[in-house]
């Protein structure tokens, strides 16, 4: 009976580690630049905003990209050790986002179609900056996706991927020190 005890334990472990990187997928994301930005506007707060999206998102997505995009702008990187905070909340810059494509694919396609496109899911959201007398300053699309993974990937990869686009060009373009 104690081997078999032993096999279950360890079969169970096995099951436990599959679906921990069930999770986990592959993608990335790039950003496209609408309009140059006025690179001598430098903040150090700044305040995000939902615009009405263009496409039929479901809320999860927006929940979580909104949360996601404000850790990485206030607190630093939720998946990293090293948290670097690079804005507060205020009113020196104006981010308003929206959803402008949104497409889930199939996870099962992506598990069995890895690194071919199969199933691949993406998400693009287009961000407008404005400073804090409500002036435009540039207009910018971010892009995400998910192409595979365990059991093909969760489309949060193109949230995450998605969001960080948004944040490091923010960062990159308006941090003021």
């Amino acid at each position: 009976m104690k081997s078999s005890d032993g096999f279950i334990k360890r079969g169970f472990s096995v099951v436990l580690f599959v679906l921990f990187l069930s999770s986990y997928g592959c993608g990335g994301g790039r950003t496209m630049v609408m309009n140059r930005p006025d690179n001598s506007v430098k903040a150090k707060s700044v305040s995000i905003s939902i615009d009405n999206a263009t496409v039929d998102v479901p809320e999860y997505v927006t929940k979580y990209f909104d949360k996601y995009l404000a850790a990485l702008l206030y607190e630093g990187d939720p998946n990293s050790d090293v948290k670097i905070v690079s804005f507060h909340k205020g009113p020196e810059l104006k981010l308003i986002y929206k959803f402008i494509q949104y497409e889930p694919g199939e996870r099962v396609a992506r598990y069995f179609g890895a690194g071919m496109g199969s199933g691949e899911g993406s998400l693009t959201v287009e961000a407008t900056y404005y400073d804090n007398n409500n002036n435009k300053i540039c207009t910018i699309q971010a892009f995400g996706n998910v192409t595979a993974g365990f059991f093909g990937g969760s489309f949060d990869i193109a949230i995450e991927n998605t969001a960080h686009e948004v944040a490091n060009f923010t960062i990159k373009n308006f941090k003021g020190f």
